[in-house]
């Protein structure tokens, strides 16, 4: 125990003024004579001894009120562990978490409210001089600075629920930077929190040991939750008037079991299919919603649930384009004959157009989904370029190379997008022996291969070398184990290449099933329809829109139902028109893009679902999880601890006793006079 005042401890000379009144007795008895004594010295000893007793109560009482009283003016306490109690200004940054799962009621109503009246209790508890600073999962650029009482009480009454959630090594790293240049002796941090497990990944966190970090958990009423996940097309190519299968996952975080949950599908606004489904305790289940593309163009969709009270993750949208048709870019060498554009020139589906190898419009291939390199013998410097560019935007190419090949020119070109390169032809009899059936190419042709199955054969082919820095996928592979099809990601785009012509001379491929189907997919996969939906605060910029922009055209992202408007910057990520939204997005919904208010399309956002997942420490698991995290020091405001003034007080700067010592005194006093006034 240490005292605020010591000086004052001098006064406890004072508790000899009692002991002296009580040596010397002032009062004057008066002699009174009796013929017989013996009952009266029976009556005096008796109460002699009574006397006695009240006069040591009485001053005992004296001495231990004059004493409490003089240990009330020197404010005796106990230093807080591993605290200094320092004079002078003070430097505080208080972390409000406004996620969603902070929009949950607890005893005293909504977490929000509750930790938002906290923080005012934190400010109110310190002195009108220090310096605060409050923070919340938005990071805005007003609550980077230290404020003085009056400015930061405006700031925390204006904090709002955000779709924005941050890492405990995030608030700890943006509470340093703000407290490290603060020119204050002392520096105290605190955050308040539902402290969810997903706020705490685990990680160590660089933490400042001047300054001291205080925890104070909120805990929510218990509540279940169902939300929708994810979604993903089983297909990759949206198509017109084909037959769509929507899978969307469902989650329920709680411990009852829920049947029949209606799931619905809307499709630009029009409802397209409706779904049951029944989920267990603590599961998750997928199910498959089914609609058909009857017109073509940008397509904003909105899968739904009903689930109260917590409704922020009921929602999903997602954007997707139907092209009417692809276009097909077949490329001949002058002597190649009509076997592959056959394939696309019959079928409404597929736009075709094709050039001599000599003769080639470069300016066509921005209208292009699918280039057919059909036997050529060589590809120049300028064509390599094109085609390359060409892929890295999102576009497919497949070779077939030509029977008389370069292999030098054919080769560079392979290594420009990242592909493996030919060897000298083989004149060798071999079958196809194995299918990727895992490749999106076949995954919806074959379930699985037949024992007896007719598979292409080779009379001559050009092996295809093997490259350990490339990304080839052995689509079809020969007995040999060379390939016959490899298959390539290139950025956004897919380059493929066959080991023969497409001429009878090298192999039965042009006469095979397997070819026309091969192709067809190739086309059909070249499709691009761009990213589903984007995730609030998780994302912060887009490549995959497939816009012209001239000049200074300004971009718009406009969410129709309430006319919130996001001109987002415009940049470049690898050689495409990149736009930057950072964290404008404030709302999930499905946003037309405009330009010159012409929409060109659609872009989805859906809040992140970190929220959902009602899962929180415990005190025990918190204080070993912050060990975990090389936070050493710290301490934890427990849920239990009512009066927060009171605690901050404690333990920033120990526990202080004055109060019971006033009261010790008092009591003191009035024993006293309860004891002078007893009649012996």
């Amino acid at each position: 125990m240490k005292f605020l005042y010591p000086e004052f401890l001098w006064a406890l000379l004072a508790i000899a003024i009692p002991i002296i009144i009580h040596l010397f007795s002032f009062r004057r008895f008066k002699r009174v004579k009796f013929s017989n004594v013996r009952m009266i010295e029976e009556v005096k000893e008796e109460t002699q001894s009574k006397r006695n007793l009240k006069h040591l109560l009485i001053l005992l009482s004296r001495i231990l009120a004059i004493a409490a009283l003089v240990f009330a003016f020197a404010q005796p306490y106990i230093p807080a562990e591993n605290v200094q109690n320092i004079a002078g200004t003070k430097a505080v940054s208080i972390y409000i978490d406004n996620s969603f799962s902070m929009d949950a009621s607890g005893e005293e109503g909504p977490l929000i409210q509750q930790a938002k009246e906290q923080a005012l209790t934190i400010v109110n508890s310190y002195d009108q001089s220090d310096l605060f600073n409050v923070l919340t999962n938005d990071f805005e650029g007003r609550h980077q600075r230290l404020l003085n009482r009056g400015d930061i009480i405006k700031l925390i009454e204006e904090i709002q629920i955000t779709p924005n959630s941050k890492i405990l090594s995030e608030v700890i790293a943006r509470q340093q930077d703000i407290l490290i240049d603060a020119d204050a002796l002392a520096k105290r941090a605190f955050i308040i929190s539902d402290f969810q497990r997903t706020f705490i990944d685990g990680s160590p966190i660089t933490n400042d040991t001047i300054v001291r970090y205080n925890f104070r958990p909120l805990l929510a009423n218990e509540s279940s939750n169902i939300y929708i996940d994810t979604l993903w097309f089983r297909s990759p190519v949206r198509q017109l008037n084909a037959n769509e299968e929507l899978t969307v996952r469902v989650v329920n975080n709680s411990s009852n079991s829920f049947e029949n949950i209606q799931l619905d599908l809307k499709i630009n606004g029009v409802q397209k299919a409706i779904s049951t489904i029944d989920l267990k305790p603590k599961s998750v289940a997928d199910t498959t919603l089914y609609f058909r593309n009857s017109i073509p163009g940008n397509m904003a969709g909105h899968v739904s649930i009903k689930d109260h009270p917590i409704v922020y993750d009921d929602d999903m949208y997602f954007s997707f384009d139907v092209a009417e048709k692809v276009n097909v870019l077949v490329i001949n060498e002058s002597s190649a004959k009509d076997v592959v554009s056959n394939i696309f020139r019959n079928d409404e589906l597929f736009q075709l157009r094709n050039f001599a190898s000599n003769r080639v419009d470069y300016a066509e291939f921005d209208k292009t989904d699918f280039i057919v390199l059909n036997n050529l013998n060589s590809i120049s410097s300028g064509m390599s370029q094109e085609l390359n560019k060409f892929a890295r935007n999102g576009g497919s190419v497949v070779l077939f190379p030509g029977p008389n090949l370069d292999l030098s020119s054919t080769n560079e070109f392979l290594l420009n997008v990242g592909a493996n390169t030919f060897g000298n032809s083989l004149k060798e009899p071999l079958k196809v022996r194995d299918i990727l059936l895992e490749h999106p190419l076949f995954k919806e042709v074959f379930e699985k291969i037949p024992n007896n199955v007719n598979l292409p054969e080779t009379k001559e082919f050009y092996p295809i070398n093997r490259r350990s820095i490339s990304n080839e996928q052995r689509l079809l592979q020969l007995q040999n184990g060379s390939s016959f099809l490899s298959g390539y990601d290139l950025d956004k785009g897919h380059v493929y290449v066959f080991a023969v012509p497409s001429i009878a001379e090298f192999s039965n491929l042009p006469k095979h099933a397997l070819f026309v189907t091969s192709l067809l997919r190739m086309a059909e996969l070249s499709l691009y329809s761009g990213q589903l939906y984007y995730t609030i605060g998780k994302e912060s910029m887009t490549s995959s829109l497939d816009l012209e922009l001239s000049g200074d055209q300004v971009v718009h992202f406009v969410n129709a139902a309430s006319g919130y408007d996001v001109i987002p910057e415009r940049g470049y990520n690898a050689n495409r028109t990149a736009l930057f939204f950072q964290d404008q997005i404030k709302e999930a919904n499905n946003y037309e893009i405009r330009i010159l208010d012409e929409l060109v399309g659609s872009i989805s956002f859906n809040y992140p679902r970190t929220e959902s997942e009602l899962s929180f420490f415990t005190r025990t698991e918190l204080e070993q999880e912050l060990k975990n995290s090389k936070i050493n020091n710290f301490q934890i405001i427990g849920r239990n601890v009512k009066d927060l003034g009171s605690s901050i007080e404690s333990l920033s700067e120990g526990k202080k006793y004055w109060k019971w010592f006033l009261i010790l005194a008092l009591v003191m006093l009035a024993i006293e006079i309860i004891l002078i006034r007893i009649i012996i």
